[in-house]
């Protein structure tokens, strides 16, 4: 983006961001928790955003997340959605499964374990910038909605501290890519993430693997041989009282165009 986005400035004001958890209902097993923000972006020079010189207040987003306990093991997960540029629609609905301390696993639409902020990409209050990083940005594609299918995560002690294992498999859903059917170009992926909480409270260290398995669409025609597209990264993080400090690094494959960041 720095590249080819010439800019002489932009600016962000933050209204709700800060706001975070606004409401909280608990009646029989039934949690409803309520997020959001609103910004106002201005900006000179060309348009970024969807801004331009005389600003937008459409830079917003909220958000309903519900629980319902199905027993002592097991609840269904959804979130609704809500913004002044698109339509109210579920995010990720899943159930999940706790098969022991260490192992639990989950069924449905579920967001992708990827990075640092691929799960937490809607909850503006939760990230270091008001603006993601920006291979989380749309046009980078190191982001998607979410996937249909299977998940497994499974913690152990090492070491001093706490080991994560994810993997997951199932049918990418993809909002941008087609809002309709989210999933209709039959895109089957796979991956995992492996999350280290250190010893050292605040630090932990993440690896992701992903790949994705689509079929390209050249002028309205499906072509029927199957692509890869590859996706690696890996993560620091270190979070105390006074610091939040982050730090990324992406590999994408796709077809035969490499990028990285």
């Amino acid at each position: 983006m720095s590249g080819y986005i010439k800019r002489a400035s932009y600016l962000i004001m933050s209204g709700l961001c800060a706001m975070g958890l606004f409401s909280t209902a608990q009646a029989a097993g039934i949690d409803i928790h309520g997020y959001g923000y609103q910004d106002y972006v201005q900006a000179n020079g060309n348009t970024y955003l969807g801004a331009d010189g005389k600003g937008t207040w459409d830079n917003n987003f909220l958000g309903l997340v519900g629980a319902v306990s199905l027993n002592d093991k097991s609840k269904l997960w959804a979130q609704l959605q809500a913004s002044s540029t698109d339509q109210n629609r579920f995010t990720w609905f899943f159930v999940d499964y706790q098969f022991s301390n260490q192992l639990r696993g989950h069924i449905g639409r579920v967001k992708l374990p990827m990075g640092l902020y691929n799960e937490i990409i809607d909850a503006k209050y939760l990230q270091v910038s008001q603006l993601e990083p920006l291979m989380y940005q749309g046009a980078s594609d190191m982001v998607y909605d979410a996937y249909h299918g299977l998940g497994l995560d499974y913690d152990q002690n090492i070491a001093g501290g706490d080991l994560m294992w994810q993997v997951y498999g199932g049918n990418i859903y993809d909002y941008t890519f087609d809002p309709v059917n989210g999933d209709a170009q039959d895109r089957r992926t796979f991956g995992g993430r492996v999350t280290y909480n250190t010893p050292v409270d605040g630090l932990k260290f993440l690896l992701t693997l992903n790949r994705t398995q689509m079929q390209v669409i050249t002028s309205g025609v499906r072509d029927n041989a199957i692509k890869n597209e590859d996706r690696a990264m890996l993560s620091a993080s270190y979070v105390t009282d006074n610091y939040d400090l982050k730090a990324e690094y992406a590999h994408h494959k796709r077809l035969d165009v490499t990028s990285q960041g």
